[in-house]
């Protein structure tokens, strides 16, 4: 007997304003004024990451609510200075992020909380970041050096109910732990240059039936392709959601120039 997966898979890319995209997946002559709204034809999610370099000010969040299809859903990275740095009041900068990223109402998915390369693991430093978390988010950690993998800090991000991260990096790839009820991937590019390259029809069927399998047991699953140089994630994303049998959401009107 087979089962159909319950959860709702979303497929996306990590941002959307990128020039190279012209003419391989947005139309030649669209202005980019009218990219979000061709990239909400395509695609429900996407990974916000330019809240990582700068937090946008309240009113760009109300703009973003407000060009969002219904039901679409925005991912938003943390601000570096929170994971990146050591900022004097790491609480205010957290309450800010989230005061701000509020303001999309049922837009706001989850958050992304990317820590450095150079971060070994300190579970008594994570313990302390954790205790940072408000419950009524949802919250995701990717961790970028190998000794975060460990039962230890599988083991707490699952009591804690909280997300882990499952990536794809040049180099590096994570297990693929389920901590909570949902699951979380970002393909950042399978060449050995971070966020180039596509993946090829034989590597997406392989993450299209890990997110099947994500599916059975979490309520919702999220994959963002990160290889966004040339324009290999939205292409990549486009085929990743065609294995799956999922088609485009429908357009609220018309996208023009």
């Amino acid at each position: 007997m087979t089962h159909t997966p319950c959860g709702r898979i979303l497929i996306g890319t990590s941002g959307w304003t990128y020039a190279d995209w012209k003419g391989i997946f947005y139309p030649e002559g669209l202005a980019a004024r009218r990219w979000f709204a061709y990239y909400a034809t395509q695609f429900e999610t996407v990974e916000n990451n330019s809240t990582f370099y700068h937090l946008p000010a309240s009113t760009t969040m109300v703009t973003w609510r407000q060009q969002a299809p219904p039901k679409f859903v925005y991912a938003l990275k943390a601000p570096q200075t929170l994971t990146h740095q050591r900022p004097v009041d790491p609480a205010e900068v957290l309450q800010t992020f989230l005061r701000r990223a509020h303001l999309l109402g049922d837009c706001l998915g989850p958050l992304l909380y990317q820590f450095p390369p150079w971060l070994h693991c300190k579970l008594p430093w994570l313990h302390g970041f954790l205790e940072l978390l408000p419950e009524g988010f949802e919250h995701v950690l990717e961790f970028r050096h190998a000794s975060w993998y460990c039962e230890e800090v599988r083991k707490l991000l699952t009591h804690r109910g909280l997300n882990f991260c499952i990536h794809d990096l040049p180099g590096s790839a994570t297990p693929l732990w389920l901590t909570s009820s949902t699951a979380y991937v970002r393909l950042h590019g399978p060449t050995a240059v971070k966020y180039t390259g596509g993946y090829g029809r034989d590597r997406l069927r392989v993450w299209a039936k890990r997110l099947n399998n994500f599916a059975h047991s979490c309520r919702e699953v999220y994959l963002f392709f990160n290889n966004t140089v040339q324009g290999a994630a939205p292409v990549d994303a486009q085929k990743l959601r065609s294995l799956l049998g999922q088609v485009s959401p429908p357009a609220d009107h018309p996208v023009r120039n």
